[in-house]
């Protein structure tokens, strides 16, 4: 038996390592950035321009001109008879992986939650209206692949997540409220 350890990093990174020796060794890596949407290629692009405003210096895989700081895992529940990890970050995406020894091509569902209070002002944030899918088939490499994507609205950090495989249910809060999804 390996005793194992999943840690969630600032730059949406999941990482799976073993510790059944006196040092931890990586065995598993998952990026959760655009996970679901193309790469970007051009770091120029994104840059967007913003290089010489401000210095800033990279730590670790931390990078403050690309990364996202709300990209950062906040919470993690891990069902390893299922095989199935869900992780949340600062925005207020969940994604739940479920763990796959064979490479698959995957359309993920994609679906929105609408947290926000009935007597919010109105913001200028972009309001979910539909739930969707992933942007035609993506290719995942055996290991952690993600089966469902829920995004919250407002984009808030997940305050608490529970997961029961056995019913099938996934439950989440933020500061507006709380939701269960079947």
């Amino acid at each position: 038996m390996t005793d194992l350890v999943i840690t969630g990093h600032e730059d949406g990174v999941l990482n799976i390592w073993t510790v059944s020796t006196s040092m931890m060794k990586l065995v598993y890596s998952q990026e959760t950035e655009r996970l679901l949407e193309p790469k970007m290629s051009n770091l120029v692009d994104a840059m967007g321009g913003y290089e010489d405003e401000i210095e800033m210096r990279q730590i670790g895989r931390y990078n403050p001109y690309l990364n996202d700081p709300k990209l950062s895992i906040c919470q993690m529940e891990l069902c390893p008879f299922g095989r199935i990890l869900c992780s949340a970050n600062d925005k207020g995406e969940i994604y739940k992986f479920v763990f796959n020894s064979a490479k698959r091509s995957l359309e993920t569902p994609i679906c929105n939650i609408d947290l926000s209070p009935i007597n919010m002002p109105d913001i200028n944030l972009d309001k979910p209206t539909v739930d969707k899918t992933s942007s035609g088939l993506i290719e995942f490499p055996p290991g952690l692949q993600p089966e469902l994507c829920i995004k919250v609205f407002p984009p808030l950090p997940i305050l608490t997540m529970a997961l029961n495989p056995s019913a099938g249910l996934l439950a989440l809060g933020t500061v507006y409220g709380l939701a269960i999804i079947d």
